[in-house]
């Protein structure tokens, strides 16, 4: 821990990283306070069943797609 190696290591030698994961957690919760206050903005429910939104994918465009979202 004291050489600054590995994840623990980093956050206690590093401000950087420390300041950095403060920032992103005030970020997650004032996204978290705007879902709380404008949930249609994100949600959208619908009784008679959804509308199909953004393009069909064919079964090799849908695996290039899944290959790309896991790199």
């Amino acid at each position: 821990m004291n050489t600054g190696e590995g994840t623990l290591g980093a956050l206690i030698n590093s401000d950087s990283l420390y300041l950095t994961l403060v920032q992103t957690n005030d970020q997650l919760n004032r996204l978290v306070e705007n879902i709380k206050e404008h949930p249609n903005r994100y949600l959208h429910f619908s009784v008679f069943g959804r509308k199909e939104k953004g393009l069909k994918l064919d079964a090799r465009e849908e695996k290039k797609l899944k290959q790309i979202l896991q790199q």
